[in-house]
């Protein structure tokens, strides 16, 4: 799945990497943020149709240092043996490093975007995501996902949010999945 604009990160069941901020069109004179590799630790509790589950994880390679904790609740269901569905809200904290990293800016940067400079702290985001998934045989799928987040904190008040960007953030994906 990939996320609204910024930030961005990737998912394949686990998280596994960060997308980067390219620095076109409103970013075109901010700094490009190169993506880089995740490194974490989840734990899931699953209860009935309920998976609940907690990660931290930490980029490390790329631009963007510190640490991320997700914490989500997933509903799952099961309609029959070709359909699964999930629904879930879910709330991540990023720390000030990841934080500034993302939606700061900084006094050069400031100076050719126009965009004030902005030295945030840690912020949360919260969201729900839902997703559909087809199985087409016993190794192959195809699931469709959609979902909303609102950033919160310094980085809704970052001038990347606030002037270019938006704080709520829609998003949607389709991928095929293969099983070994």
């Amino acid at each position: 799945m990939i996320s609204g604009r910024p930030p961005k990160s990737r998912r394949s069941g686990r998280y596994v990497s960060i997308l980067g901020r390219d620095n076109d069109e409103d970013l075109e004179r901010l700094d490009k943020i190169d993506g880089g590799a995740i490194a974490g630790l989840r734990v899931a509790y699953n209860h009935d149709a309920w998976l609940y589950s907690a990660a931290v994880q930490s980029p490390f390679t790329g631009d963007v240092d510190g640490y991320q904790v997700v914490l989500k609740a997933r509903w799952r269901n099961q309609f029959s043996d070709q359909w699964f569905a999930s629904l879930g809200p879910n709330l991540t904290y990023s720390s000030d490093d990841w934080t500034d990293d993302r939606f700061g800016i900084s006094d050069t940067e400031s100076a050719r975007s126009g965009l004030a400079s902005y030295s945030p702290d840690g912020y949360a985001r919260y969201g729900l995501t839902g997703s559909l998934t087809y199985s087409l045989s016993a190794q192959w799928s195809v699931t469709a996902t959609a979902g909303v987040s609102q950033l919160t904190g310094d980085a809704e008040d970052s001038p990347i949010v606030s002037d270019i960007g938006e704080a709520t953030q829609a998003y949607t994906g389709v991928f095929m999945s293969y099983r070994f």
